[in-house]
């Protein structure tokens, strides 16, 4: 069975592009696996660890919100930000979360709060969790 060809993408930078056997996603509906051979889809990518199987080993990826589109065994995950778990310092990734925390109370602090600034400010903690999740998985 021909594999799945993977590119993980932000505007910064290509994260992950490589062949996969297997993808596991988090998206606004639950995590998806992806196998070859799978129908076509487009979906909204959730904050969390998107999880690729390959031949060699298991990659864990950490994504921040986007989507996801699949066709004809080529997927492409477009997110804002995201990071090779292996590469993550957690301590960095502590300090942005309780930074975020902190302005995520000022804002909700204020009567004129702007509630689509407070949307990114949760999808950034969900971000920096899902940092810190996975690099407690790979210990």
């Amino acid at each position: 069975m021909m594999p799945i060809f993977l590119e993980i993408v932000t505007p910064a930078r290509e994260v992950f592009s490589g062949e996969a056997s297997s993808v596991i996603i988090p998206t606004a509906l639950g995590e998806i696996e992806i196998l070859p051979e799978h129908r076509p889809i487009i979906a909204l990518v959730w904050p969390g660890n998107v999880l690729v199987s390959t031949i060699v080993n298991l990659e864990n990826i950490a994504v921040s919100s986007g989507f996801l589109n699949l066709r004809n065994n080529r997927l492409s995950i477009l997110v804002d930000e995201a990071v090779d778990i292996k590469f993550v310092d957690i301590d960095s990734v502590k300090d942005a979360k309780e930074a975020a925390e902190k302005a995520l109370e000022i804002m909700r602090s204020k009567s004129n709060y702007d509630q689509e600034e407070i949307e990114k400010i949760e999808a950034k903690i969900r971000y920096h969790i899902a940092q810190l999740v996975g690099k407690a998985n790979i210990r």
